[in-house]
């Protein structure tokens, strides 16, 4: 499967990406042109009775290209990490974090830029994620 974020094949064996190929498989054989952007990287997981969440580059190589934004909060078990190169989101890293994974997905996935609204989606990302979506993907 192509890369999103290289050119190049990828193996990223896991289900959200097998739905993918099944969905593009069954369009071809219908007939109908598909094209593919690449796969980004998303698992969700449960270990030790808490919830991880990956998506997208959350370990970049190019140091200073990318801006990340860690939180910590020990008292109630919590991390949050997010990636930007910019202004737009290119990877996020939870621990028992309440988020919306397919929102974060596709403002990864369609570059959403989020211009003066990067302060109010650190503070709130859940929230301002939901804003951007019902305001620009109708």
């Amino acid at each position: 499967m192509e890369g999103f974020w290289r050119e190049g094949m990828v193996n990223q064996p896991i289900l959200i990406h097998a739905v993918d190929q099944g969905r593009m498989a069954a369009a071809s054989v219908l007939g109908e042109k598909v094209s593919h952007s690449g796969n980004i990287s998303m698992n969700l997981f449960h270990f030790f009775g808490h919830l991880g969440l990956s998506i997208g580059l959350v370990s970049p190589e190019e140091g200073n290209r990318f801006n990340i934004h860690p939180t910590h909060l020990l008292s109630k078990k919590k991390y949050l990490k997010f990636v930007f190169d910019g202004d737009v989101l290119i990877g996020v890293m939870a621990i028992d974090s309440v988020l919306d994974p397919g929102v974060l997905l596709q403002m990864i996935r369609r570059r959403v830029s989020l211009d003066g609204d990067k302060k109010e989606f650190l503070k709130n990302p859940l929230e301002t994620g939901r804003k951007l979506m019902c305001l620009n993907w109708r």
